[in-house]
């Protein structure tokens, strides 16, 4: 069973699975450096996996995620990042995440958009008002996530905090052999720390 981390762009999900994977001694993979190795592989070229939505189109770029996807939760267990978008726009996402464990990292959106605006605007946004287009898309995209979730924490505090959280609630799903979907924490029952 795969440990997937999901939320908006800027919660953390690549910093968090780094270290998540480095406490389980598991691999960890990110869907955007997926794209970008499988970007290099069919053109040989070497791209961010911004330039490659920039310069390809989003046709193009929703392909390579798919792929990415593929890639990533395929063989053995790991801790995988998945793109902030992914969840949101893939058809099937319940069934391509049916044998994983999904953790979502959520903060105050004020926070997401400090951070998102700080790294470089994404090339997605709207550049005649970037920050409503940003508010648009995390409105659309909290409900997957939650809807997702097996887990969902607060992902403003340190990166160690939330990447012990995980850990903490992923020992009890992992050495219990089994993974319960109907537990899921957008549903009034479910976990959320």
């Amino acid at each position: 069973m795969n440990l997937v981390l999901v939320g908006s762009k800027g919660c953390g999900k690549s910093t968090v699975g780094r270290m998540v994977a480095r406490l389980l001694g598991l691999p960890f993979e990110d869907t955007d450096t997926a794209l970008e190795v499988i970007h290099t592989e069919g053109t040989g070229e070497r791209k961010s996996f911004r330039e490659i939505f920039r310069e390809r189109g989003e046709d193009y770029f929703r392909e390579l995620e798919e792929e990415a996807l593929g890639r990533c939760l395929r063989g053995e267990e790991r801790v995988v990042a998945l793109g902030g978008g992914m969840p949101a726009r893939r058809q099937g996402i319940d069934e391509a995440l049916k044998e994983s464990w999904v953790v979502y990292l959520e903060a105050p959106d004020e926070t997401l958009w400090e951070r998102v605006s700080r790294e470089g605007l994404p090339a997605y946004l709207d550049p005649a008002d970037p920050r409503a287009d940003f508010m648009r898309i995390l409105a659309e995209r909290k409900p997957v996530y939650e809807r997702i979730a097996d887990l969902r924490l607060d992902a403003g505090r340190s990166p160690e905090a939330v990447a012990a959280d995980i850990v903490s609630h992923w020992k009890p799903c992992a050495e219990a052999g089994k993974h319960d979907r109907m537990g899921k924490a957008g549903r009034e029952d479910g976990p959320r720390v």
